[in-house]
């Protein structure tokens, strides 16, 4: 249908050395099971398998004193096939200089994930932080909604809305249609704002029809492909998509389009 590349924005890889280790203990943690092995060779494999040409690889910093290392991987692995975004945690206090490191490495994001870091994303103290970003440019993205391994959940779909209201400037993406589980609050409070929403790790838990609900009521400019590899199937996550999304137009958009413009490729 289009020429244009495949790119996914939402997938996870680990260092050669640690990826069994991490993979075998997040298996565990959340009870599911991951579709590759978790090296970068792993997802590449993944994505020669399913017509993917660019994954977007976005590390997690559990504890402020993994930024620098996570970083650093990135940093080192970020390439036109496999494009790093790096990671910074609440409590990480030289974000000033980190931010400028990976801007000066060619980094276009950095991940937060509410509930591995355990903030709120509309908590005043995190402005400064997102200040910065957005005098840089960079993208923040966010795991958004319930996590399958925690009860509670920090990042709702309100406490975004709060923040997308808060930061006009800043480039935000919300992972899993915006606030996984919590799909009622994200036609709410989210659907129709201007903010990123990505389809990943999402369409296995609502209808289809719910799903197409979101996406017909968003921008169709601000829908991104993603499938939270290796948590899901790259393959079988973009045939479903594929399927679902009947418009050539908006399929092109969301799978293709729309991340080239966010990452200015």
């Amino acid at each position: 249908m289009t020429q244009t590349p495949v790119i996914d924005i939402h997938t996870h890889i680990f260092p050669d050395h640690g990826a069994a280790k991490i993979i075998a203990a997040l298996e565990e943690e959340a009870d599911c099971k991951a579709f590759t092995d978790g090296t970068r060779r792993g997802l590449l494999d993944s994505m020669q398998r399913s017509g993917i040409q660019v994954s977007v690889q976005i590390p997690v910093a559990t504890r402020a004193d993994q930024v620098e290392s996570i970083n650093s991987y990135a940093l080192k692995v970020n390439d036109r096939k496999i494009m790093s975004f790096g990671a910074l945690h609440p409590k990480y206090p030289h974000y000033q200089k980190e931010i400028s490191r990976l801007k000066a490495g060619g980094i276009k994001g950095v991940k937060f994930h509410p509930e591995y870091q355990d903030f709120f994303p509309d908590d005043e103290a995190m402005f400064p932080v997102y200040a910065e970003l957005a005098k840089a440019r960079l993208i923040a993205f966010f795991h958004a909604g319930r996590d399958i391994a925690f009860d509670n959940v920090h990042g709702t779909p309100a406490h975004f809305s709060r923040l997308i209201k808060a930061f006009p400037s800043l480039k935000l993406v919300l992972a899993h249609m915006g606030g996984f589980q919590m799909w009622e609050e994200v036609r709410e409070e989210v659907i129709g704002k201007d903010v990123y929403i990505d389809t990943s790790f999402s369409m296995d838990y609502m209808s289809s029809h719910a799903f197409l609900q979101l996406v017909e009521r968003h921008d169709p400019d601000l829908i991104l492909f993603g499938t939270d590899s290796p948590w899901q199937d790259q393959k079988q996550e973009l045939a479903r998509l594929r399927a679902l999304i009947t418009d050539e137009t908006d399929l092109e958009k969301i799978i293709s389009l729309n991340a080239g413009t966010l990452l200015n490729l």
